[in-house]
């Protein structure tokens, strides 16, 4: 019974278990369905209609028959598409399996969607769902799934707000566009209206200034003219962009507008000539522009805006050197060269720039040790420092330095309780000792900092719900103390720890998916929820965690090959699903995802031999591969392997002997190469991993 028609009723007919949480997620989908407004540029070019059209929601319980009403046989006619809720509960639906039969008797059976809210598809989908075809490869029949929208989820709520994108994979066929396209058009929808806000203060203040200009002009006032325009650019550079960075997915614009405020400036000169305040306000729009290509992951572009800021600032400073405002300028523009090249992977250049700021910041502070902003200026670079310092294995150097700021915080903190940028800063000082205590082996110490960051956080969330840096900054503290409780043995919460920060990174990534930083964070919290469920036995479980975050990383790293940051993360990722994919037996398979991240690691030491956590992580690497080959019966091969892995561990323990991750190693090591020079038929212990 097939039919050729296209005036149906109802745009789509839902059909599920009625149960919960199943039909909840069923009436949550469909208000989402009906309540969707199509993108107006695909209404404009290619006619599609403003909304979807009716949804039907099955709402009815199953009669002790199985036989379906007469009112859910019209409405099933009267839909050009089914849409199958499905959980492990559904293959049980009587009900479910008739509506779905009818469905494909009508000859619709192309047009039945799935929205999988709980277990694998296996168990989830009607065997009705689930036909079989011949592979033309293999020759071998397969099963094939439907179309499926995926809101599988640790909570119901986490799974609801997946809702929220996912169901544009049900829209698009409904609608009759690309999937790809729709999100496209529905990502410039939501930066249109981030756009609108930016556009009407720029029109607001554009006016103004117009007008202002025009008044004073037939004045002949030009120098106050010339003040009110720079007052403008101050807004652009500092209040109207400081606002839409609490608007998700207004990093473009915001970049936007500091490209625009370079235009002003240079005209601005033009007018009037360059002048010390002008110089100054380009130094700032450089920082500013810095810091937006950052954020995006452009690391050349972000260099270049830094440079060219550093420049500028190097000049003003040289012009009058007891201005403390320009050497203030110029100090910054240390700090940001020296991010970008931390991130770069280059450490020495890294640490040279910083240690130009602190120079310079130490100089400030104390001349005037009254003054909030040069404080916090010194506390920032000593942060700094101590990030280099830790990376480099000189953890003492480290400590000193990141105790210094801490000092310098809580003073601040004690004198002004309320200022929510103290607390935060005091918490980055706890989280930065933290880390520097966990790779001391001091576990109990780094929880315990941890904990006091968390609290911190805590209340600066609370107080702020809608700003994103308070909640990344929680997502942040949650990871950390998973880390210390995985290393003491507290899986369960290990990973209630990790489950929470996922939740927030997650959340952030939604709302902007073209933050790298947050999208990074997403990736770490794949990748830690991975190591809980490795530990605990479920390795199905951990390989899908570990690619998830894989999926990522390979994405990050693909856009900018020179963001060493980005390349240690995929090769951390290849790592750990070569771990599982050892533990399952899969020794081939392991060896090819081991070699990856070798390969990785092998070159972000080429480009910078100085940087000891890249030799760290390319003497892990060596030791992995040569236990796999243990495994494979391979001696020789692993011998060989070890004995790489020795020859990267001597010397860093030699720098830093209180690492004991780093010193533990090393022992495992030596006694793996002993085992394997002794005379044959000795047992060899295979202790570390």
């Amino acid at each position: 019974m097939t039919e050729a028609r296209e005036d149906y009723r109802y745009a789509a007919f839902i059909s599920h278990r009625h149960i919960e949480p199943d039909t909840s997620i069923a009436k949550r989908l469909h208000g989402a369905l009906e309540t969707y407004r199509t993108p107006k540029n695909l209404m404009r070019e290619l006619g599609f209609p403003a909304r979807i059209g009716k949804v039907f929601r099955d709402t009815e319980e199953l009669p002790t028959s199985g036989d379906l009403s007469a009112s859910i046989v019209e409405a099933l006619r009267e839909s050009r598409f089914l849409i199958v809720v499905c959980s492990p509960r559904t293959p049980l639906s009587l009900w479910v399996a008739r509506e779905i039969e009818l469905f494909q008797a009508l000859g619709r059976g192309g047009r039945i969607l799935t929205l999988l809210i709980e277990g694998e598809p296996a168990a989830a989908f009607p065997p009705l769902l689930c036909a079989r075809r011949v592979n033309p490869i293999t020759g071998r029949e397969e099963d094939t799934e439907p179309l499926a929208a995926d809101i599988r989820a640790a909570t119901p709520k986490a799974a609801l707000r997946k809702l929220n994108t996912e169901k544009l994979r049900l829209l698009a066929p409904i609608l009759g566009c690309g999937l790809d396209d729709l999100r496209q058009r529905e990502h410039e929808r939501q930066l249109q209206r981030a756009r609108r806000i930016a556009v009407a203060a720029l029109a607001g203040i554009a006016v103004f200034a117009g007008l202002t200009w025009y008044s004073v002009w037939q004045r002949q006032r030009a120098e106050e003219a010339t003040e009110l325009a720079m007052m403008v650019v101050s807004h652009l550079t500092y209040g109207l962009p400081d606002r839409l960075r609490a608007v998700p997915g207004t990093l473009k614009i915001v970049q936007e507008i500091f490209e625009q405020n370079t235009a002003l400036l240079r005209r601005i000169d033009e007018l009037r000539g360059e002048t010390a305040e002008s110089e100054r306000e380009k130094a700032s729009n450089l920082q500013k522009q810095g810091d937006q290509r950052l954020s995006l992951g452009d690391l050349p572009g972000a260099a270049a805006s830094y440079r060219a800021g550093l420049a500028i600032a190097e000049k003003l400073a040289a012009q009058d050197p007891a201005h403390a405002d320009w050497r203030r300028v110029l100090s910054v523009s240390h700090d940001r060269i020296g991010d970008v090249l931390r991130a770069q992977g280059d450490l020495a250049g890294a640490l040279a720039s910083y240690q130009a700021s602190l120079a310079i910041a130490e100089k400030l502070a104390a001349q005037d040790p009254a003054n909030d902003g040069w404080q916090r200026g010194l506390s920032i670079s000593h942060d700094n420092i101590g990030d280099v310092l830790s990376a480099q294995g000189d953890l003492a150097g480290a400590l000193a330095n990141f105790r210094a700021s801490l000092a310098i915080r809580e003073k601040l903190a004690a004198q002004d309780p309320a200022n929510a940028d103290w607390q935060r800063g005091l918490s980055t000082s706890h989280d930065n000792i933290g880390d520097v205590l966990s790779d001391q082996g001091d576990l109990a110490g780094a929880l315990a900092r941890y904990r006091a960051s968390l609290a911190i956080r805590d209340k600066l969330a609370a107080q702020d719900p809608a700003n994103a840096g308070w909640q990344r900054g929680l997502s942040v503290s949650h990871g950390k103390i998973g880390d210390v409780l995985i290393a003491l043995g507290d899986l369960a919460g290990a990973l209630a720890s990790y489950q929470a920060s996922y939740d927030l990174a997650e959340k952030l990534a939604e709302q902007d998916p073209s933050n790298a930083g947050w999208l990074r964070d997403l990736a770490l919290s794949y990748t830690r929820i991975g190591d809980v469920l490795s530990k605990q036995g479920n390795l199905p479980g951990a390989l899908a965690a570990y690619r998830a975050s894989f999926f990522l990383d390979d994405k990050m790293a693909a856009q900018d090959p020179a963001n060493a940051g980005w390349q240690r993360d995929l090769s951390v990722s290849h790592g750990k699903i070569g771990n599982v994919l050892r533990a399952q037996g899969d020794g081939t398979g392991a060896l090819a995802s081991y070699r990856a991240s070798l390969a990785i690691d092998e070159k972000l030491v080429a480009q910078d031999p100085a940087n000891a956590g890249w030799q760290s992580d390319l003497a892990f690497s060596h030791s992995k591969i040569g236990l796999l080959l243990l495994d494979m019966k391979r001696p020789a091969e692993a011998l060989a392997e070890f004995r790489a892995g020795l020859a990267l561990l001597d010397p860093l323990v030699a720098l830093a002997p209180d690492q004991a991750q780093w010193r533990q190693a090393l022992e495992g090591t030596k006694e793996l190469i002993s085992q394997l020079e002794a005379p044959r038929g000795k047992p060899i212990k295979r202790g570390m991993r």
